[in-house]
């Protein structure tokens, strides 16, 4: 056991050196608080810095001082956003309808918005007033309110234009399934994002077949719909209809009121018993009641 503690406590010469020297920075740092006012300043060398400091300690304490405002500095996003907008465009009189691309790219328009417009006009999209052309969604307000006081719309295009109706007393009537986007955004409250989603919806549907169908599109609710129902009409010639003789479950089951079960239900039914001769026979199916059979009937073929 001594020779244990021995190992531990047994040092060298070296070490017992470094270890005095240890002690002594200890010492020196204890009693520092005794020796380090001898090398302080005397009280005349700090009276510059005190004659600088009575200034500020009297600002300070006096009340009606207040911190600097920097309002006047200040640079709002919008401020900043439109001036990169004023700096980006080189405006010239255009008409956005069929204008080049290069002439698009000539007054400072992205490619990929450039890309985005005519896309818009292959569709069959037409700008028939400068509003139009806000309303295509690439185009920032910024945009809009400077590129405006150069649109010029061709006269002829402008006179075929069909909000001029709406304009008067007479609202303007929308066939709602054949309307594109544009002729959509005819009807109040109804605006680019809705149009499109009026468009696709009824692309799923195959048409529409009551105007009410339209509450159905997402976002839209009642408050909106009464604003333009009485300017809806219906063509049904343009609804497509799915024939149950040799749609598969997949082709059924892409309809927004087929569910796989459903689609399942009236193929197997076909397997079993042959071709349907009416529409009315899928009411034998499984599934198939009396309110859904309503719903999915006006899509539905035989031939």
């Amino acid at each position: 056991m001594k020779l244990k503690w021995k190992r531990y406590f047994d040092f060298n010469k070296t070490e017992r050196n470094g270890i005095l020297i240890l002690m002594l920075i200890i010492l020196i740092l204890l009693f520092s608080g005794y020796w380090l006012p001898l090398f302080a300043p005397s009280g005349s060398e700090l009276l510059p810095l005190s004659n600088e400091i009575a200034p500020l300690e009297k600002q300070a304490a006096d009340s009606t001082w207040q911190m600097p405002s920097f309002k006047k500095y200040k640079t709002t996003w919008v401020n900043r956003r439109e001036s990169l907008t004023r700096a980006r465009f080189v405006p010239f009189p255009f008409d956005p309808n069929n204008l080049p691309i290069e002439q698009w790219r000539k007054m400072g328009m992205p490619e990929w918005k450039i890309k985005i417009i005519k896309n818009y006009e292959a569709a069959g999209g037409k700008f028939y007033t400068k509003k139009d052309f806000s309303k295509i969604y690439c185009i920032t307000d910024d945009e809009f309110q400077l590129l405006a006081p150069y649109i010029a719309i061709s006269k002829k295009l402008a006179s075929n234009f069909l909000p001029a109706v709406h304009e008067t007393s007479v609202p303007v009537i929308v066939d709602i399934n054949s309307a594109d986007t544009t002729q959509l955004q005819v009807l109040k409250g109804i605006g680019t994002t809705f149009a499109r989603r009026i468009v696709k919806y009824r692309n799923l549907l195959g048409g529409f077949v009551k105007e009410n169908q339209l509450l159905e599109v997402y976002g839209m609710d009642t408050i909106r719909y009464n604003l333009f129902k009485s300017q809806l009409t219906i063509d049904p010639s343009h609804i497509q209809r799915i024939n149950i003789n040799t749609a598969t479950i997949k082709e059924l089951n892409k309809h927004p009121y087929i569910d796989y079960f459903i689609a399942r239900s009236i193929v197997q039914y076909r397997e079993k018993n042959g071709k349907y001769t009416d529409v009315k026979e899928i009411i034998q199916a499984k599934l198939i009641f009396g309110s859904l059979y309503d719903k999915i009937a006006p899509y539905l073929t035989v031939n």
